[in-house]
């Protein structure tokens, strides 16, 4: 394509090789998880032991996503059309895109230029579609609930502790520093799911919920349910 061509004008050659190298290395996992709808029982297994009902009505989206680019665009058109998404915003929720075309992606998909093998957009897809919507719909729940609490859900330490939580919860942990952060594309290179692991990691430390519990105790409460229910 002409902005395939132009790129190493516009980003420099070495921007265009390293992204490109990048994408190359990633191709054996990219192929490995197509055809893949792991993302219930491997991202979603925290959040949809705390929240069953959710986590059950999200498997049809999730199929009808893998095998419509129609219905993965009217997630997303959904998403941002619900009342709470400023909120989502604010609180950093870890959206990726169903429709498969911006560059944020689960990290099982990185490689996009196999978006046109059999089963690797399909299934990027339904990943997305799968962990978007249990994102968003238990954001809601817990504002809702916060809500009914009395609790001022527009509280921005209330909001980065939720965005915290849910994301911790579905597979898209925070890595550990600011440089870990920038360097994510290079660590999943050589980490199946940096972020996954991340996560597992989080929910096992108890300076986790001590940081979410100084933020906001409703939060860490949620949190600390979901991990028991996981447990048992």
């Amino acid at each position: 394509s002409i902005d395939a061509i132009s790129a190493p004008t516009n980003r420099g050659i070495l921007g265009f090789l390293h992204e490109h190298g990048l994408q190359l290395w990633n191709t054996p996992r990219t192929l490995m998880a197509s055809f893949d709808m792991s993302a219930p029982f491997r991202q979603g297994l925290v959040a949809g032991a705390r929240h069953p009902a959710i986590f059950a009505k999200n498997f049809k989206p999730m199929v009808q996503a893998w095998g419509s680019e129609d219905v993965a665009r009217g997630i997303m058109d959904d998403i941002a059309e619900r009342a709470n998404f400023p909120r989502y915003q604010k609180a950093k929720l870890a959206l990726t895109d169903a429709a498969g075309e911006s560059a944020l992606r689960e990290e099982q998909f990185p490689a996009s230029m196999l978006d046109k093998a059999p089963g690797v957009k399909h299934s990027a897809r339904a990943y997305s579609a799968f962990l978007d919507k249990m994102r968003v719909d238990i954001f809601d729940r817990m504002v809702a609930l916060a809500e009914s609490q009395g609790k001022n859900v527009d509280d921005a330490e209330f909001l980065d502790a939720l965005g915290r939580y849910i994301n911790a919860a579905t597979g898209r942990g925070k890595l550990p520093s600011k440089t870990a952060e920038k360097a994510a594309p290079f660590l999943n290179s050589f980490l199946f799911s940096p972020r996954l692991m991340a996560s597992r990691i989080a929910v096992l430390n108890p300076g986790y919920y001590v940081n979410l519990y100084r933020q906001s105790p409703f939060v860490a409460k949620q949190a600390a349910i979901a991990s028991v229910n996981t447990l048992a």
